[in-house]
């Protein structure tokens, strides 16, 4: 609801600015007008935007940090909180619980204790530098803008130790493209569902993912198949689900 609301105001100062935006450009001309309209695009971002990190979690988190264990990250975890993994996400709901028993290992499933409310896209996460052994993710990446798994990656990158892995399990654009699409129709052969149905933002490819892994740092990016690492420390993967086929999916193993 408050992600509903933020888009809604975003969505209006976009359309007033842009108004504002074609009106100034013949009184200051382009460039001051490209100015004032970034400086005001900045504030309103930076004012709007809510803060979906949970206090009390990042502070819980930090403590943890501190201590000498194994540590083992699951980003965007939802329903699937991982025992013995720290599970970061923006919402826990308790509701989930029934689903999460009925799809997945109860014995492999941990509790409400497990999950830190925490957006990476808030600031720094409190590990130090190389201190987890393995991160993991699956239908994460695609809900990330391309800033911000950019910065996903960075920072990632920065946490993991020399040798570990970031697993990354997400939709394949093109695979998806070729399956669903029929491009001599145009506009209308498109599969747009991707986007308009499952509210992806964006949708990797191979080589657009191990270009941006490359630039992050990671010195190997491997492509597997399903529920196969390099790492013995990954969980196994439950993405795709029946709304497409395993050879729709990217899996792929980025090593420090």
């Amino acid at each position: 609801m408050i992600k509903l609301i933020y888009l809604t105001i975003k969505k209006k100062i976009k359309k007033i600015c842009l108004k504002v935006y074609y009106i100034m450009i013949p009184v200051i001309g382009d460039d001051n007008t490209e100015k004032i309209k970034n400086i005001i695009l900045k504030k309103v971002r930076k004012k709007y935007r809510p803060k979906l990190t949970r206090l009390k979690d990042y502070k819980r988190l930090a403590e943890i940090a501190k201590t000498d264990r194994q540590f083992k990250v699951h980003f965007g975890c939802g329903a699937r909180i991982l025992k013995d993994w720290i599970n970061i996400d923006t919402l826990y709901a308790p509701l989930l619980d029934d689903y999460a028993e009925k799809n997945f290992d109860k014995t492999l499933l941990g509790d409400k204790n497990d999950i830190f409310i925490i957006d990476f896209r808030d600031g720094q996460l409190p590990f130090f530098d190389k201190t987890v052994a393995a991160i993991f993710s699956e239908d994460f990446a695609e809900h990330l803008s391309q800033k911000e798994f950019i910065v996903f990656l960075a920072e990632t990158h920065r946490i993991l130790k020399s040798g570990g892995v970031n697993r990354i399990s997400t939709p394949d654009l093109i695979a998806s493209m070729k399956k669903n699409s029929d491009f001599r129709k145009g506009f209308n052969g498109v599969f747009t569902n991707e986007w308009n149905k499952y509210r992806h933002v964006n949708i990797l490819t191979k080589n657009y993912l191990e270009e941006l892994a490359g630039l992050a740092g990671y010195s190997k990016i491997i492509f597997q198949d399903k529920n196969k690492s390099e790492s013995s420390l990954m969980p196994l993967d439950t993405r795709p689900r029946e709304d497409r086929e395993i050879s729709e999916q990217i899996y792929c193993d980025l090593i420090k």
